[in-house]
Order: structure tokens, then C-alpha cells, then sequence
């Protein structure tokens, strides 16, 4: 603009003026002509000159802004490709080369506030390494420094040689040959993410239109150093993100509104065997979800994750089927949850966990449950079911049949001699013996270590006789080789009819076993026919003897408690104890239980036994507490107490009167108990729960064919019953429904103790397993005393 004025100014006095300054000097009209036409000539000249001047200047920074333009368009596209960071502010480098400055280097500001070169043009590397240059330094000069339009702050050295100072990169900058620098920060959001440096080898080579053009780059680096330092923070937090995803053992697959699968994490690749490759771009539905076990379409408006995309809310399936890369199938819960923005759903997370190992636990208790683990027969309960109903379709076809009851003669001493391991084996063969005798229909069953029984329909009882002689000789026959020794073993068995001994599975049991005594007491080896007249009398003798003992302890105060240590495996100190009920009769003598409950249940003095031993044991915790020491106790139940209409109303009293805390008292009820009784049990254990009491499901194991009353009893432990640890170090099978009982509980949240731990090597073992508590003869065994002389080594748990 300057330059046009000057040149308008100059042309137009020479004009006006130069002709009138011309005739003062030449007065010869040719001379003056010829002399006017040079002049003219020269101002064209000096015309032509100034226009190229200016065009060419034009020009030049037209092919500067092109080529900036495209050095931005190429930044803008490495940051698009995603390219390093080095690589990005290389473009930026070359940016500054293209529009005519030797020396470029750009440098990211560090939490110390050093500056360290990223990327650099014009400069060696053992240059830029020379380069110690610290922002706190170069914003803290104020020669120099100045701001274009009042907003970009920049630091700018016009010559070098006359200003600058000493700082160590100015002195390396200068050795270098440059004459000038400028120092741009990329600043954005108040914090300088770097440092553009520019060199010159002339001395003022920073214009101010030049240095637009250097804060327009700067502008567009900093949005480019954030850009990638974003970037870089996003793919950081998305590898965390696949870290955690990919190290959670449940399988993880994200899906768009059609069920297109978009992710996946590693879990899902090991348990379906796909490849990413193969699963992503995958409709799920069809992929791993669309068939039934039976290999029937599932229809996709059943599927409960569309269900849940369609309706936006979150939908659950315990029992869903996905299928591998290989075509097996496999059970699986499947949570699938809505992604949404705002009202819309765009798609799922659903989680699915593979469920194999449990079902296959399920279905290994729920045979247990059923089946005697050792032979495979039915148990006692499956037994009296089975029978129970043909009983039914007999009587009312007046069809007869037979119950056979067989004990294997001398069998404990048998155990205590050999071991228990034999012992398996002489049992597993003798049910081998008795499976091969028996006829399609027959029911056969092991209820007790010893004991088989059996029962036949029977016409006219025309089979017994013969069945019961054939098995004697066949038992009798069947030599086995037990450690190197041959053995045999003999059997006793008692009979009893239908419908002549009895109409139902208990009293046809009863009276079989009472025959099979009788027949060892004639000798073993042989079978015995039941006789109403030789036992009906003296059991009713024998029952009511039992009930006058039993009602004179309940005035006279003759029953006693014993106390069993339960171990907490994890602290290793006594958790609780278990009360034992015993009957001291007339003459001092200590009678076990197992003698004369059964009277009291049939006479209906059950229910004074369950209050007597409850008020006792709550009273005794009280003591406890006012001589400042904690007692936990366990108290077994019987059925009747879930429809005794006093306990509920004796435990509230006796607990509010003496104010201990009611989680000392533990409850403990057997499952056979609980399921004859289920509604009446849950309410039951439901009321006292709301107190502050415990409960404890007693011989877990033995009665459950389903895990739906389990689920559904709001009991705190599970007591597995004994016969499954008796034998556990040799067994097996034992081993493996332990574990199996474990896995359950842990998933029901509850905590398992385990019966009959008699030595060392089990308790160990049941620790490592995950067994909380251990109860057994190793641990302490019954006394009348609380924390007897011989129990010096475990501490006593405070009170939960």
C-alpha cells in the first residue's frame, strides 16, 4: 500500500512538472523532443519494473497460501489416517519449510515443564539434542514478546545478534548460523500443550503478515497435538476397558437394534471357538442362538435378548442354550442390557456366562439326591416314593407283593478289618449279585451302608420264598478278592407282606427289618417271614414303657444336654456348639437318643422335648453372657416343631427376657423334615428369621430330588450329611458331590459345614475344597462339659 502511494505521489508531480523542469535545461526543439521521448520511455520503464515487482510478490504469496492451504489439508489428513504423532507434526514441519523458513522444530511442553522435540526440519539430531530449552523459561521473557490481533502470545528474536540473551538453546540456535527465531506456544484451553520454533538465516524475517501465517500454523498444530493427545487418552481407556472386558471370565458381546454382533470379547472366542473375524458382522440370533436342544428353530420373537433391545429393558435368562463353532450346544445365563442415547435404543450388552460345570453338578446331586452314590440303586426316599405309588395302583387292583429287608451279616467288623474301602467293594459286588436276580418291575434300594431293600409284586407270595433262598445262595457263593484275601459274606433277610403285614411303605419296612433281626437272631444266613403275633405285642409293651420314662424325665428334669465343638476352618476357632440331647434314666444310666424319639414323635411328646431343649439352651447362652463370655449353640428341631403353635411364642419370650443376641441360637432342621412339611417349614423359619435366629438344614444331601426347596428356604448353613465324609479320602464319588455341594452353596450364598470329620488329612482337605465349618470326632467329641480340658487348642469366635 505504501509503495502504490509513493508511486501515485511520484508519478503525478512527474507529470505536472518534468516537462517545465526539462525546458529550463534544453531549449532546441529537437533536443527537447528527443529528451521528452527518453522520459517517457523511462517512466514506462520504471512502470513495467514496479508492476513486476508487485505481480511478482502477489504471486509468490499466492503460491504461499496454496501451498499452506494444502500443507493444512495434509495435516487435517495424517490426523484423519490416524497417523503418530510424529508423523503429524512432521506435516506441520514441512508446513513451516513450504512458506520459506530453513529451520522448523516443534517441541511438546512436559509435566516438568522441559520441552522435548518431537519433530524437526533444517537441524541435525545431535543438534536437537542440544536443544535444553524449558517453557518456564521462554515465557517468562518479555523482550520481544508480543501478540498479534491482542489474543496469540509469541516470543520473537528480529536479530539475534543484537538481542536475546544467553539461554542455552539461543546460543545453539545462533552457532547454528540462524539470525532470527520466533517461539509459538500451541496453547488451548488456557494450558501449552508444545512450542513451534521457527529460524531464519536473515535477520527481521518475521513480518507481521508472516507471522499470521506462523500462528495460523501453530493454531492448526495445537488442534492437532489436542486431536491426537485425545485420541491418544481414548484408545488408552478403551485398551483399559479391553483389558478388563477381555479378563472377565464371562462372555461379553455388544450388538446394534438388528443384533448385529460389533464386539466381542475374549471370553466369548474361548467358549464358542470363533475368531473375532468370524463373530463380528454376525446376526447373534442366527449365529449362536436360533436352535433349541433339540435342534429345532427358536422363534426370534422368543428371544429374550431382542425382547429386551425391543421393549429398552433389561431381560435375564437362567436357563438359555448358545451353540459352538462346532455345533455342540451349551447352557448358559444370558443378562442382555439395553444401550441407549436418550429415548432411542441402539443396540445390547449382553453377558452370558457358560453354565456347563453347574448343570452338570445339578444333575450329578440331583441323582445323588435319588440314588445311593456307591451302587447306583435308588435311596431310602426315591425307594419309599417309588413304592408308594404301586401301592396305590395294587390296592385298588388287590394285587400283593413283597418287601424284602437284607443286612449283610458282620459287616462292620468286615469295615474295621479291611477298611472302609473294601467294605465298598464287597457292597458294590453284592449289588451286582442281587441286580441280576431281579425281574423288570422290581424296586431295589440301599437306605443304609449294610442294608438293601427290595420289593416285588408277587401273586399269591408264591416268588418270596423262592427269591429270598436264591439270593442266599447266590451271596453265599459270590467270593471276592479284598487285598489279597478271599472273601465271602453272608446276608439276613426278613420278609413282609402285602397287604397281610401292612398297607404302607413304612410299616411294610418296619416289619421286614423286624423279621430280618429275628433272622439273625435264629442264626444269619437265612430269611425270616414277619409274625404279627410274636412282635406287635411286646413293641406296644416296649412303646408304652418308653412313654411313661419319657413324660417322667419331662417332670422329673432327666434330660441332659451334650455339647459338640464346630470348627470355623478359615480362623481356625471354635465357631459354635451343637446340643445333643440325652436321657438320663432312673438308674443314672445316659440314653441316646435315637432309643426313644421315635416314642415321643408317636405319642406326642415331641413338641415338649423341642421347647424343653430350646428354654435350655437360650438360658444357658444367658449364663454365658453374664460372665462376659460369647456362646453360639445349635438346637435340633423335629418336624413337628413347624406346626407347634407354643415354640414360636416360647422363642420370643425366652429371648426378650433374657436379651442375648438371637443370632447365638441356631436352629437345626433335616431336610427330609423340611420337604414333608415345605409351606408350613419356610413360614416357620421365615418368623424366626425376623427375630435375629439362625438356621442350619441338617444332613444336606440325603432328601432333596430337587433344588427348588433349597432355593427357596432361607437358611444361613448347610450341614452335609456324614456319610458323604466318612469316606471322602477314599471315595471318589464322595470328593466330587462335595465339591459339587460347595459350588451350590457358594452360589446361594450360603455357608456349609461338614459332619464326621475324624481325622487330620480330612480336615485339610475339606479346607481346601472351601468348606467353612467342620464337625466330628477329630474336632472334639460330645461331652457334658462346654469347652472341656481337651479342647485346649481352638479359641471360641465371638458371637456373629
Amino acid at each position: 500500500m505504501a509503495v502504490t502511494l509513493f508511486y501515485l505521489i511520484t508519478g503525478g508531480l512527474w507529470i505536472l512538472f518534468s516537462d517545465r523542469l526539462l525546458s529550463l535545461f534544453v531549449s532546441a526543439p529537437p533536443v527537447l523532443t528527443f529528451m521528452q521521448t527518453i522520459k517517457g520511455w523511462f517512466y514506462v520503464a520504471i512502470t513495467g519494473g514496479l508492476l513486476y515487482v508487485i505481480l511478482r510478490r502477489w504471486a509468490l504469496e499466492q503460491e504461499r497460501s496454496l501451498l499452506l492451504e494444502r500443507s493444512l489439508r495434509s495435516i487435517d489428513d495424517a490426523l484423519i489416517r490416524e497417523k503418530s504423532l510424529e508423523e503429524i507434526l512432521g506435516a506441520v514441519c514441512d508446513t513451516v519449510i513450504g512458506i520459506g523458513y530453513p529451520m522448523c522444530w516443534l517441541g511438546l511442553v512436559e509435566p516438568d515443564l522441559a520441552v522435548r522435540p518431537v519433530a524437526c526440519r533444517g537441524l541435525a539430531p545431535a543438534a536437537l539434542d542440544r536443544l535444553q530449552v524449558s517453557w518456564e523459561e521462554v515465557s517468562s521473557r518479555r523482550i520481544s514478546r508480543g501478540t498479534v490481533n491482542g489474543t496469540d502470545e509469541y516470543l520473537v528474536y528480529q536479530d539475534l545478534r543484537e538481542s536475546g540473551g544467553h539461554a542455552p538453546w539461543l546460543e545453539e540456535v545462533r552457532r547454528l548460523g540462524y539470525r532470527s527465531c520466533a517461539s509459538l506456544p500451541l496453547r488451548i484451553h488456557g494450558q501449552v500443550l508444545g512450542v513451534l520454533n521457527v529460524g531464519h538465516r536473515k535477520r527481521g524475517a518475521f513480518s507481521t503478515h508472516r507471522l499470521h501465517t506462523l500462528l495460523t500454523i501453530a493454531q492448526q498444530a495445537t488442534t492437532v497435538l489436542y486431536s491426537a493427545r485425545r485420541r491418544e487418552a481414548f484408545e488408552r481407556l478403551d485398551y483399559q476397558h479391553r483389558l478388563i472386558l477381555n479378563s472377565v471370565g464371562d462372555g461379553i458381546l455388544g450388538v446394534n437394534r438388528e443384533g448385529i454382533i460389533t464386539f466381542a470379547n475374549r471370553a466369548v472366542v474361548e467358549i464358542t471357538r470363533y475368531d473375532f473375524n468370524e463373530l463380528f458382522g454376525q446376526d447373534l440370533y442366527e449365529f449362536l442362538h436360533s436352535l433349541k436342544w433339540n435342534g429345532t428353530p427358536c422363534p426370534r420373537e422368543e428371544c429374550k435378548i431382542f425382547s429386551a433391545i425391543k421393549n429398552g429393558e433389561v431381560a435375564r435368562e437362567d436357563d438359555g442354550l448358545f451353540w459352538k463353532k462346532d455345533g455342540t450346544a451349551f447352557p448358559v445365563e444370558v443378562t442382555t442390557a439395553p444401550i441407549a442415547e436418550g429415548n432411542e435404543v441402539n443396540g445390547a450388552v449382553v453377558v452370558f456366562k457358560d453354565i456347563s460345570e453347574r448343570k452338570r453338578y445339578e444333575r450329578q446331586l440331583a441323582f445323588l439326591a435319588n440314588h445311593d452314590p456307591l451302587t447306583g440303586f435308588y435311596n431310602r426316599y426315591r425307594f419309599e416314593e417309588e413304592v408308594s405309588a404301586v401301592l396305590s395302583r395294587m390296592r385298588l387292583r388287590g394285587i400283593p407283593g413283597t418287601m424284602f429287608f437284607l443286612d449283610v451279616d458282620g459287616f462292620r467288623s468286615l469295615n474295621e478289618t479291611l477298611g472302609h474301602r473294601a467294605g465298598d467293594e464287597i457292597i458294590v459286588a453284592l449289588a451286582g449279585v442281587l441286580k441280576g436276580m431281579l425281574h423288570p418291575g422290581d424296586i431295589l434300594a440301599r437306605p443304609g451302608s449294610d442294608e438293601f431293600v427290595i420289593f416285588i409284586i408277587d401273586e399269591g407270595h408264591m416268588r418270596a420264598g423262592d427269591l429270598a433262598s436264591d439270593i442266599l445262595d447266590a451271596v453265599r457263593q459270590n467270593v471276592i478278592t479284598v487285598k489279597g484275601q478271599l472273601v465271602g459274606v453272608t446276608v439276613s433277610i426278613g420278609l413282609a407282606f402285602f397287604p397281610e403285614h401292612g398297607l404302607s411303605v413304612e410299616d411294610l419296612l418296619s416289619r421286614a427289618e423286624m423279621a430280618m433281626y429275628r433272622a439273625k437272631e435264629k442264626g444269619r444266613n437265612q430269611f425270616y417271614i414277619f409274625r404279627p403275633d410274636e412282635t406287635i405285642l411286646q413293641g406296644v409293651q416296649q412303646r408304652l414303657s418308653w412313654e411313661k420314662q419319657i413324660r417322667r424325665a419331662l417332670e422329673q428334669d432327666r434330660f441332659l444336654l451334650y455339647f459338640q465343638p464346630i470348627l470355623d476352618l478359615r480362623r481356625e476357632e471354635i465357631h459354635s456348639y451343637e446340643a445333643l440331647l440325652r436321657l438320663q434314666d432312673e438308674r443314672g444310666e445316659i440314653i441316646p437318643p435315637a432309643v426313644f424319639l421315635d416314642t415321643a414323635e408317636r405319642f406326642g411328646l415331641i413338641c415338649d422335648i423341642d421347647r424343653w431343649v430350646v428354654r435350655r439352651a437360650i438360658q444357658l447362652i444367658a449364663l454365658w453372657r453374664k460372665q462376659g463370655k460369647d456362646l453360639t449353640l445349635n438346637v435340633n428341631l423335629s418336624a413337628r416343631a413347624f406346626s407347634d403353635p407354643e415354640l414360636f411364642s416360647l422363642i420370643y419370650r425366652e429371648l426378650s427376657l433374657t436379651g442375648i443376641n438371637p443370632a447365638q441360637l441356631i436352629l437345626e432342621i433335616t431336610e427330609t423334615a423340611t420337604i414333608t412339611s415345605f409351606r408350613q417349614a419356610r413360614e416357620f423359619i421365615g418368623k424366626l428369621k425376623t427375630l435375629g435366629c439362625r438356621f442350619a438344614l441338617d444332613d444336606f444331601g440325603t432328601g432333596f430330588s430337587s433344588f427348588y426347596y433349597l432355593k427357596q428356604l432361607p437358611v444361613d448353613y448347610l450341614k452335609i450329611d456324614g456319610s458323604f465324609i466318612q469316606n471322602i479320602l477314599h471315595s471318589h464319588v464322595d470328593r466330587q458331590l462335595v465339591k459339587a455341594m460347595v459350588e451350590m452353596t457358594r452360589g446361594l450364598v450360603k455357608e456349609i459345614v461338614a459332619e464326621f470329620v475324624e481325622n487330620g488329612e480330612t480336615m485339610k482337605l475339606l479346607q481346601d475344597y472351601g468348606v467353612d465349618y467342620a464337625q466330628g470326632y477329630y474336632i472334639g467329641r460330645p461331652t457334658g462339659e462346654l469347652v472341656p480340658d481337651w479342647l485346649p487348642d481352638f479359641p471360641v469366635c465371638p458371637a456373629d
